[in-house]
């Protein structure tokens, strides 16, 4: 999995991503590589919960700075959890292939410590998970934290190459005739699978937001 770094202001591959071409789910080119938009929505059982705030959600990423939890110095600490979901819009549901993605999720929660607060017992439950066991983790003023989460219902978009199989829930008999899916995934050495909240990447090629 690629996880990558938590951005401040909008990251390049969001904005990337909102250039590519955009398709409905239903009239995706089976083999092509392009972006949908659509809500989020759970498969199966699966659900996260966000380690600082208890929410449900598909994903999450948290970014900490200001936590001394190995070596030298305070270097941030970037985690992230993705349960299978899938985007649905209003032509068909996509499955997105989660074994190799990259997160790129707008934080929704963004604090720091100061001088008069004490840390949330989740962001410490958070820490020491991560810690080296038996280290004590080093907290000042200065600590900050951000999570950003992909809850049912949320409008994401997705870029990677789509693929259409058979889909195994389909009411019409036989292989010629079965109903396909949309499955949404990397498969080449060098493609990139992106989940993004970002604005920019939800947008149309005119820079209108697509419903």
């Amino acid at each position: 999995m690629d996880l990558l770094g938590f951005f401040s202001s909008v990251p390049p591959l969001a904005r990337r991503v909102g250039a590519q071409p955009s398709h409905s789910i239903d009239g995706f080119p089976d083999g092509a590589v392009g972006r949908i938009v659509g809500k989020v929505g759970h498969l199966g059982e699966e659900r996260l919960s966000a380690p600082l705030t208890g929410r449900a959600c598909a994903a999450w990423f948290v970014r900490v700075s200001g936590a001394e939890l190995a070596g030298r110095g305070h270097p941030p600490l970037e985690a992230r959890g993705v349960a299978p979901f899938a985007v649905i819009d209003a032509t068909g549901l996509a499955i997105v292939d989660t074994a190799s993605i990259s997160l790129l999720l707008e934080p929704d929660v963004t604090e720091t410590l100061g001088f008069s607060r004490r840390p949330p017992l989740s962001l410490l439950h958070f820490l020491r998970s991560r810690g080296k066991e038996g280290r004590r983790v080093a907290i000042d003023w200065r600590l900050s934290w951000q999570e950003g989460i992909l809850a049912e219902g949320q409008r994401v978009a997705v870029l990677g190459r789509g693929r259409r199989e058979v889909d195994p829930d389909s009411p019409q008999g036989g292989y010629r005739n079965a109903a396909t899916r949309l499955v949404m995934e990397s498969e080449r050495d060098g493609e990139e699978l992106v989940v993004s909240t970002f604005a920019r990447s939800l947008r149309s090629q005119r820079g209108l937001a697509l419903s």
